[in-house]
C-alpha cells in the first residue's frame, strides 16, 4: 500500500496533473472564502501559480536560490507571480496596470532565461525571444478583455496550457512536457472553482500565471525542440469567441453555465491545430 502511494506521488500523473490540480483548487478555495466575495475572487488565482511550484516540486524538488539553468529559473518566475499577484490583489489596481506589469514583466522573464543562447547566438535568438514576447502579450491582453469572467478567461488559458503540453511532449522534451502539463492542470484547478462560483474576476495572480505560461513555450521553443509555428498557433486559443458564441445553446442558468465550457471547446480547434503541425513538421527553430 505505501510503494502503491509512493508509486503515485513519484510518477508523472502525480506530478503532473493530481496534484497540481489539487493543490490550485483547495489554496483558490481558502483564498476566496478569506478574502470574502470580493477581494477573495480575485486572489483566489493566486491557486495556479502555487499548483504549479507543487508540481515543479515534485518534479525537481526546490530550486536553488540562485539557479544555473532555465527551469529553476522559472519556478523563482513562479514564486514572484504568486507573491506580487497576491500583493496587488489586495489592493485595488487597474486591469490596464496588471497587464502593463504583466507584458513588461514578461520581457525581462524571457531575456533572463533566454541569456545563454542569446550571447551564443545574439540575433537568431534575440528574434525568437521578440516573437516570443510579442505573441506572450496578444495572449495576456486577449486574457485582460474577459477578466471579468474568470471562468471564461482560465478556459482559454487551459486549453493554451493544455495545447503547449501536448506539443512540448510530442517533440520529444519529457521535463517542459511535464511543467506544461502541471501548469494545465493548476489552470483546470482554477477554473472548476471560478466555475462553480460565478462572478469570479481574472485577478493579478492568475494573469501572471499566464506570464510563467508565455514564458515557458518561449523556452519550449529555445530548450525543448518544440515547433515554433506550433507555439504561435497556440496563441489562437485566445481569439475563439465568435465561435463560442456561435456554439451557445440553453437558455437562463444553463446557458450562463455553458459559456466556459463553449469557450473552451473553441479554444481547443488552435490546439488541434498545434498538434497536427508538431506531427508533420517535427520540432526545433530553424538555426
Amino acid at each position: 500500500m505505501m510503494s502503491t502511494i509512493q508509486n503515485f506521488v513519484a510518477g508523472p500523473f502525480g506530478q503532473s496533473a493530481f496534484f497540481p490540480f489539487i493543490a490550485a483548487l483547495l489554496v483558490a478555495l481558502v483564498m476566496r472564502l478569506a478574502g470574502g466575495p470580493g477581494r477573495g475572487a480575485l486572489l483566489a488565482g493566486v491557486g495556479i501559480p502555487v499548483g504549479w511550484l507543487v508540481c515543479y516540486w515534485l518534479t525537481f524538488g526546490l530550486p536553488p536560490f540562485l539557479p544555473p539553468a532555465a527551469l529553476p529559473k522559472l519556478a523563482h518566475v513562479g514564486i514572484a507571480a504568486a507573491v506580487l499577484g497576491f500583493l496587488l490583489d489586495t489592493r485595488p489596481v487597474k486591469r490596464s496596470t496588471a497587464l502593463a506589469v504583466a507584458v513588461l514583466g514578461l520581457a525581462g522573464v524571457l531575456v533572463w532565461l533566454g541569456w545563454s543562447p542569446l550571447l551564443r547566438t545574439p540575433l537568431g535568438t534575440g528574434i525568437a525571444l521578440a516573437l516570443c514576447w510579442a505573441l506572450g502579450g496578444i495572449a495576456l491582453w486577449r486574457l485582460t478583455l474577459v477578466a471579468e469572467d474568470g471562468a471564461v478567461a482560465a478556459a482559454k488559458l487551459l486549453a493554451a496550457g493544455f495545447g503547449l503540453a501536448l506539443v512540448v511532449t510530442l517533440t520529444g522534451s519529457a521535463a517542459y512536457g511535464q511543467m506544461a502539463g502541471g501548469m494545465a492542470a493548476a489552470i483546470a484547478g482554477y477554473f472548476v472553482l471560478a466555475w462553480l462560483a460565478f462572478s469570479s474576476p481574472f485577478g493579478a495572480a492568475a494573469l501572471f500565471a499566464g506570464v510563467v505560461l508565455m514564458a515557458l513555450a518561449g523556452m519550449a521553443a529555445l530548450f525543448g525542440n518544440a515547433n515554433p509555428i506550433a507555439l504561435a498557433l497556440l496563441v489562437l486559443c485566445f481569439f475563439g469567441d465568435p465561435l463560442a458564441a456561435r456554439l451557445r445553446f440553453g437558455s437562463g442558468g444553463v446557458a450562463k453555465l455553458l459559456v466556459p465550457v463553449m469557450h473552451g471547446l473553441a479554444a481547443l480547434l488552435p490546439v488541434a491545430a498545434a498538434v497536427l503541425v508538431s506531427l508533420l513538421l517535427g520540432g526545433g527553430l530553424p538555426y
